[in-house]
């Protein structure tokens, strides 16, 4: 029986991510004052305690869906995006503006630069909006294994992006979601959050997988701008160049 390939370092490519925000790729202008963490966006269900969707056998779940607006609401629901459990999650702090962060992660074509691992990230389909909107898939290609198809499903500039793996696909992903999500902390200083909702045949070893990719793409950030991980698999700082 062959095994499922898992490229090393390489998953999340946008996939990387900088969370919540970005995967989903367009640019625009939301003031600092107006960002609103993850928590508040996406409410209890979008935390480690996502028990609901835990209990919720795979094969019923809804596959994520594209959604054009997000509430703001204290007790805010993620909708149809979330429909797998949260498997892996990293905050990064970095020391960036807001809209130099969102400018480099809304950009699907420069993932490669901080996702090792991955080489080239093409836009295929017809995107709404500027830099690559929702409607539309982006091919990630890997140094090693076969590439993988994401849809790109939300955008909301310069903070929220999301994206999910197309079904099926080479690596046994399904119910697939990467939210990656940024807020202003001050005028130069960023807070990322990548979270992965998925769901897989070998949860440990897709596990595994992530953390090492999440881990790999918050230090290649931090070390780009300088800021350091918050949580992840390892706690790196570094200083701005």
């Amino acid at each position: 029986m062959s095994k499922t390939p898992q490229p090393r370092h390489a998953f999340p490519g946008i996939l990387s991510g900088l969370l919540y925000a970005a995967l989903l790729q367009g640019c625009g202008s939301t003031s600092a004052a107006a960002v609103t963490p993850p928590e508040t966006l996406y409410g209890p269900s979008a935390t480690d305690d996502n028990a609901q969707s835990a209990t919720t056998p795979p094969s019923s779940r809804p596959r994520p869906q594209a959604q054009d607006s997000f509430s703001t609401g204290r007790h805010a629901d993620p909708g149809p995006l979330a429909t797998a459990p949260l498997r892996n999650h990293l905050k990064v702090r970095l020391n960036a503006p807001l809209q130099e962060v969102w400018e480099l992660l809304s950009t699907h074509e420069a993932l490669p630069s901080y996702s090792p691992g991955l080489v080239q990230v093409t836009l295929k389909g017809t995107c709404s909006g500027p830099s690559g909107g929702t409607g539309c898939t982006r091919t990630c290609t890997f140094s090693e294994g076969p590439p993988l198809d994401e849809q790109i499903i939300a955008v909301q500039a310069p903070n929220l992006l999301a994206t999910s793996a197309v079904e099926p696909n080479d690596y046994g992903l399904t119910h697939d979601l990467t939210l990656i999500t940024l807020q202003a902390r001050s005028a130069n200083q960023t807070e990322l959050w990548w979270r992965q909702y998925y769901d897989h045949p070998d949860l440990d070893t897709m596990e595994t997988v992530f953390d090492e990719a999440l881990t790999a793409i918050g230090q290649a950030l931090a070390s780009r701008f300088g800021g350091h991980l918050e949580t992840g698999a390892s706690t790196t700082t570094a200083s701005r160049p």
